[in-house]
């Protein structure tokens, strides 16, 4: 993903723990980035969990197209 100007947002977050990464995690992520003051056009949010994610959370990522997720499967075969 690319921004091509300053009203684009990556947000990420990564737990390397062998516990499933739950919703919690992703509100949480939303919550700080609401700190920043600005005009969104788009913004994406990147998890990346060595244990994997909870149905929850793969529900959402279902649901919303900017909402990507990486295990550690992911990350080794990439």
């Amino acid at each position: 993903m690319t921004a091509s100007d300053g009203n684009d947002y990556l947000f990420a977050e990564c737990k390397w723990r062998n516990d499933l990464l739950d919703k919690s995690v992703l509100n949480s992520l939303k919550r700080k980035s609401q700190v920043f003051d600005r005009q969104q056009e788009k913004v994406f949010y990147v998890l990346f969990s060595k244990g994997g994610f909870t149905q929850g959370v793969i529900d959402e990522a279902e649901k919303a197209p900017h909402l990507l997720m990486f295990d550690l499967n992911d990350l080794i075969t990439y």
